[in-house]
């Protein structure tokens, strides 16, 4: 078997030891946060209480997703968060990325601790 002979790659490191060009592969700086809590409200994840926590997370500058077992939802999106079927004492988990995570998440634990602004 006949061996090519490779030049060495550009001082610069543009190049990948096997000629082809370097990809630049950034990690991003932002981690996703989240948050286990329960439904505790009597009549669960119901319209009026996704359009509540959809309301609050609409100001933040961040993605959150809200999670019962595998299946994932929008929490800025009433009909996505209504797909999950949560009743009450459904265990969840609030995953939140971008620059106001940490607030965005701190929000949507805090209404849906108080079980949204519903008494029962």
């Amino acid at each position: 078997m006949r061996r090519r002979k490779t030049e060495n790659p550009p001082a610069d490191g543009s190049l990948s030891p096997f000629g082809r060009a370097r990809r630049e592969i950034h990690a991003s700086p932002l981690a996703e946060l989240r948050l286990q809590t329960k439904i505790t409200n009597r009549l669960g994840l119901h319209a009026r209480a996704a359009a509540r926590l959809a309301a609050a997370l609409e100001e933040f500058d961040a993605e959150v997703f809200i999670a019962r077992g595998p299946d994932r939802a929008d929490a800025k999106s009433i009909l996505d968060m209504l797909s999950l079927s949560c009743s009450r004492n459904t265990e969840v988990t609030v995953f939140s990325s971008g620059r106001e995570a940490a607030a965005a998440l701190a929000a949507a634990q805090k209404i849906i601790e108080s079980r949204f602004g519903e008494d029962e």
